[in-house]
């Protein structure tokens, strides 16, 4: 993430907060993360939470105190957000080897469902996911019972979801098996009897993600439901996750998928959509929040958490938002947790690292029914313990409780758990100003803050709200350009992080004005400097109009924003090369531009390698000219004042094998001749490729033809040619092969004819008596081969080109001439014939003799 955005960030939030007022809507903790476990080395604990509408409290969790897994559950009943915790002995839900992931759902009634996977890896277990229904008091309504049908190597991450009146139950899990990662889901009734079959929830993608996520709806006896989870089923390339979600009910009816996030994989970019939680809302809707994860090649990774709101028929109320900000690693933002109150507010939990191998704490926001955002609170910092696997849950009155595994530091692991009240209304309000605007380099100012509590008039009708004293913290980020020097107040907590944030946390009770100052010194880098101050409370504001200031300062500033030319990739070697064009800006003052390795061009102008002096808002082009050689990077860098950037062309990768060609057959020719074939293009390479020849010879560009081994380049255009088989139907083939790819050109010679054309001898009247008369003469044509010819009747003879004559069976060749010759009668008006036969083919010559 460039520093300039990080920059930017506060500026916007406060421009939203000015323009869009946010209520500032927080829970308030009751009392510290508290054990539910004891710790012990070495265990496994995981804990659950569950609430009913009037905040009757269960938790769950996995202990090892008896040497193996036991999974306990216990009531609190006392509800009542002021009053004590109170806690009847806990009571064992089940207990074996290899018991992991409790999960928890309850009905208004108290009645809950347990659901719990056992591993394959545990040896005597009986691996699977099974459910188990309680009664509010502990005791079992039914015995545990298997839930998966499809035999599975391994068991993840079970939920399960139950309508108000505990009628039916819905059991999610993930199951890996041989064919990948499958979603699968099972209806039970109050009796824990299986209600149809084992639905299969994912597209059939092999890579489905864990865990799954479900809600029921509170109402109704139909156990409608929406499951959410990460599939690549649709994804164009094997990159996981989108985010889907889809509705079932109890007879068995999948609904459509919709489509929550569609991941994405472009260009050294990839993201994706992953570990959602859904909470269902009082009118059918639902909330589902997941981790978007952002992988740059060679920048690594980037997080944050996103949520998105639908109706009750799954169309989506808007696009996504961020509930969390970007964060510079894989596990920066970890996985979230959602519940939903009975107006429809909703709290978003997850985890948050603000650093690399960081601290782990839990963060959480609350939301109003419409989905705007309050105050973001931590229920846990991060410390040097691991804090995993977190579950929450809302009552009416949005009243939050959390549970879940903290690891110690020596080792040692144990479920805790923490609750959380809602906070009433007050009118808070902030005012903040500089006692000096304008600052030089070195130079110091006093930033003047004012926090007011303003009690409602007439207050709210609950004894909670205003009149009584609340705590508030007020967070101050400065920008990189100024350094913090002195605070009035020992309540201050500043992080030296870019941006610097101080906060301050106090007491403001009704009625009063909290003065509070800070000074601050400009930096050496010149430029405006917002200072964004944040008025945060504790408690619901009810008018969160003035909590938001922004102190303007302004610095002397000859420093461009950070600026950036796109890389131009696959590049012809030795084309120019010309950059998008860059705006400059977030400077006030003329500053210098020089280029190294190409040159440069401000609005338009002519490209120049000298100087130049630059203005805000100043249109920055570079020029160069990519390298000669493939697959070869050229670099330009220029400057301007002391912001730089590169303009990057990297050169195509040689490519020497062309598409596909062919040659066309060449049919019916001639024995023994020289055959040649049409002509292709080169297409497909951009260099010399190798060409050969087998049984042939070839031609580039009309040149020469050559059997030769050699070279061929894009655009050129080759002939084959070869002599075609001497006897009849005889097939010659030559094959031409470009840089691996071959193609055969095929010449097939006439077949044998010995049947000629027709024929035709002039008859011959009017003769004299014994004369011997000739014929005229014919020419054999239609044939490629001798053939069989012989002559009857008449005492006819046949001269073959001009040869002796012959009353014999001969042959003839293409092209022979033929003539006949005969005696007449020696008798008057006689006819005397004869017929000549070639081939099959035949005519009678006739002479007739007159008186």
């Amino acid at each position: 993430m460039p520093a300039s955005a990080s920059r930017r960030t506060p500026l916007f939030l406060a421009l939203l907060a000015a323009f869009l007022p946010l209520p500032a809507l927080a829970l308030e903790a009751i009392g510290p993360a508290e054990p539910m476990t004891p710790a012990a080395a070495g265990m496994t604990a995981y804990g659950s939470v569950a609430l009913t509408p009037e905040g009757r409290r269960l938790d769950l969790y996995l202990s090892a105190e008896a040497g193996s897994p036991v999974l306990f559950g216990r009531m609190d009943y006392a509800p009542s957000w002021l009053g004590p915790w109170s806690w009847p002995t806990a009571v064992a839900v089940v207990e074996g080897e290899g018991i992991q992931y409790p999960a928890l759902a309850m009905s208004s009634y108290g009645y809950y469902a347990a659901a719990w996977t056992v591993s394959a890896a545990d040896p005597g277990a009986q691996p699977g996911v099974f459910v188990r229904h309680m009664g509010a008091d502990g005791t079992p309504r039914s015995e545990a019972v298997r839930v998966d049908a499809t035999a599975a190597e391994q068991y993840w991450f079970p939920a399960v979801a139950t309508n108000s009146h505990g009628t039916d139950f819905l059991v999610l899990w993930t199951s890996v098996e041989a064919g990948g990662h499958a979603v699968r889901a099972r209806y039970f009734d109050h009796a824990m009897w299986p209600q149809g079959d084992e639905l299969r929830i994912d597209l059939g993608g092999s890579q489905a993600y864990t865990p799954a996520a479900v809600a029921m709806s509170r109402h109704g006896y139909q156990g409608e439901a929406v499951v959410a989870w990460t599939d690549v089923a649709f994804s164009p390339v094997a990159v996981p996750g989108s985010l889907y979600l889809r509705s079932l009910d109890r007879t068995g009816q999948l609904g459509a998928p919709v489509a929550v996030a569609l991941q994405s994989h472009g260009e050294g970019t990839s993201i994706l959509h992953e570990y959602p939680a859904l909470a269902m809302l009082p009118d059918g809707g639902v909330v589902v929040a997941w981790r978007e994860l952002t992988a740059y090649s060679g920048d690594g990774a980037w997080s944050r958490i996103l949520a998105r709101r639908f109706d009750a028929q799954l169309f989506p109320l808007g696009e996504a938002f961020a509930v969390s900000g970007l964060m510079p690693t894989a596990d920066g933002n970890v996985a979230p947790q959602v519940a939903a109150d009975a107006d429809g507010g909703f709290v978003i939990l997850w985890g948050k690292r603000e650093i690399p191998e960081g601290p782990l704490g839990l963060q959480a926001t609350r939301f109003l029914a419409h989905g705007e955002a309050g105050e973001s609170f931590e229920v846990q910092p991060g410390d040097m313990d691991q804090h995993l696997l977190p579950r929450l849950a809302l009552d009416a009155d949005g009243d939050l409780s959390v549970a879940w595994t903290r690891i110690r530091e020596d080792g040692s692991v144990e479920a805790v758990r923490r609750r959380f009240r809602s906070q009433h209304p007050l009118d808070l309000g902030l005012d903040a100003f500089a006692w000096t605007t304008d600052l030089s380099a070195g130079q110091r100012t006093d930033l003047h803050l004012h926090a007011i509590n303003r009690p409602l008039d007439p207050p709210p009708s609950f004894a909670q709200g205003a009149g009584v004293a609340t705590g508030v913290a007020i967070e101050v980020d400065l920008p990189s350009g100024l350094v913090l020097v002195d605070v009035d107040a020992t309540s201050w907590d500043c992080d030296a992080a870019d941006p610097m944030r101080c906060r301050y946390r106090g007491v403001l009770p009704p009625g009063e004005v909290m003065p509070l100052r800070l000074q601050v010194e400009a930096g050496p880098v010149p430029g405006p400097q917002p200072v964004l101050v944040t008025l945060v409370s504790d408690q619901h504001d009810a008018q969160p109009l003035d909590n938001a200031a922004e102190i303007a300062l302004r610095i002397i500033d000859a420093s461009p924003d950070a600026f950036a030319f796109d890389p131009r990739s696959d590049v012809t070697p030795g084309s120019v090369q010309v950059s998008a064009p860059v705006t400059l800006g977030g400077f006030d003052t003329p500053v210098v531009v020089t280029v190294s390795g190409g040159e440069f061009s401000l609005n338009g102008a002519a490209f120049t390698s000298d100087w130049a002096e630059a203005q805000p808002g100043d249109v920055l082009r570079v020029r160069h000219t990519a390298a000669a050689t493939f697959a070869t990077a050229t670099e330009t860098t220029v400057w301007a004042g002391d912001a730089s950037a590169e303009f990057v062309s990297v050169t195509e990768a040689e490519d020497l094998v062309p598409e596909p060609f062919a040659f066309a057959p060449a049919e019916g020719v001639a024995r023994g001749a020289s055959v040649e074939s049409g002509e292709i293009l080169v297409q497909g390479i951009n260099g010399a490729a190798p060409i050969g020849i087998q049984n042939g010879e070839y031609s580039i560009d009309g040149a020469a033809y050559t059997a030769a081994a050699g070279s061929v380049g894009p655009g050129q255009r080759v002939r084959v040619r070869h002599t075609s088989a001497a006897g009849f139907a005889g097939e010659t083939r030559s094959t031409l092969d470009i840089g691996g790819i071959a193609a055969d050109f095929v010449s097939l010679t006439e077949a044998r004819d010995v049947t000629p054309d027709a024929f035709a001898f002039v008859d011959r009247s009017g003769v004299s008596r014994r004369d011997i008369v000739y014929s005229n003469t014919i020419t054999v044509i239609g044939i490629n081969d001798a053939t069989p010819v012989s002559i009857a009747g008449g005492g006819g003879a046949y001269s073959i080109n001009g040869g002796p004559w012959s009353t014999s069976a001969g042959k003839l060749s293409p092209g022979d001439s033929v003539r006949l010759r005969l005696t007449a009668s020696n008798r008057s008006y006689t006819t005397v014939s004869t017929r000549l036969e070639i081939g099959g083919v035949s005519d009678t010559w006739s002479v007739t003799t007159g008186r």
